[in-house]
């Protein structure tokens, strides 16, 4: 923290000295010292919260929990769920110009295949040196939760009834999808870093039928419940499933084949796809 140091300096009175001036010089130094009080008063107000923030998150990652919470104002403040600390590789706290008492924070996951990908955005708001709110701005920890954003964005824009994969044949990682508003799709990768790849869903307006795309080593099969899907599998591209449901179709594959460190098969494609209502 940078403090500031003053001096009072005594000026001899010259032969003549101006009384009234005198008192003016006085004012005018007072004016300045004030101005420098409230200046390093600033600055040391402005880097007190990022400290504090700083601080926390190292108690919490680096300690655990309990240690975090000894820099919470009051028992009604809570952490958010981090499951794991030890996948928190490094975080970085950012100031907020439009608030003074407000410090953002930014986690990032460590050793994953593909470079930094986020763990969390926090907002901590600080109060008398503790952290008095903690709101979460992204939750990288349960990569479902933008899922369902992405999902029900996809669902208002086209008012379509989209289904999803509950059972996938790995631990998610990671989240990434979007959205082709021209065609009217939705793309959805699960990343697996066990895997060192990725679940795909596609989901596309049905314009065809299935049988259309039957091709070379494709087969028609049944699933549990009467639902009919196509099975291509490809000797270097991804093996896919595809079905239809309420006016989409759905395309489910692993990949990137090449570098999966795991083989899935047809019975893995046709689980995911079952376990989709």
């Amino acid at each position: 923290m940078q403090r500031g140091v003053f001096a009072t300096y005594m000026v001899p009175a010259a032969s003549g000295y101006n009384t009234k001036g005198d008192h003016m010089r006085k004012r005018w130094m007072n004016a300045v010292f004030f101005s420098l009080v409230v200046l390093f008063a600033a600055q040391s107000a402005s880097a007190g919260p990022q400290h504090v923030a700083d601080d926390f998150m190292n108690a919490l990652i680096k300690n655990g929990r309990r240690s975090g919470e000894t820099y919470l104002l009051n028992s009604m403040v809570t952490i958010p769920d981090l499951k794991d600390n030890g996948r928190i590789g490094k975080w970085i706290v950012l100031p907020t110009p439009q608030k003074v008492d407000t410090q953002v924070v930014v986690g990032f996951f460590q050793g994953e295949v593909g470079g930094e990908r986020v763990a969390f955005v926090w907002e901590l708001v600080v109060k008398d040196d503790k952290i008095s709110q903690i709101n979460i701005l992204h939750d990288g920890m349960n990569p479902l939760m933008e899922e369902a954003k992405l999902v029900k964005a996809f669902e208002l824009k086209f008012q379509r009834n989209v289904i999803v994969p509950v059972n996938i044949p790995f631990a998610v990682s990671g989240f990434d999808g979007y959205m082709d508003e021209v065609n009217e799709g939705l793309f959805m990768y699960y990343r697996g870093e066990s895997i060192n790849g990725y679940l795909r869903v596609s989901v596309v307006p049905v314009v065809r039928d299935l049988t259309f795309f039957k091709a070379g080593l494709g087969k028609l099969i049944t699933l549990k419940g009467g639902r009919k899907a196509l099975y291509r599998p490809s000797k270097h591209l991804a093996d896919e499933l595809l079905f239809q449901h309420d006016g989409l179709q759905y395309t489910i594959s692993f990949g990137h084949k090449k570098y999966l460190t795991k083989k899935f098969t047809q019975d893995d494609l046709i689980h995911v796809a079952e376990s989709m209502h």
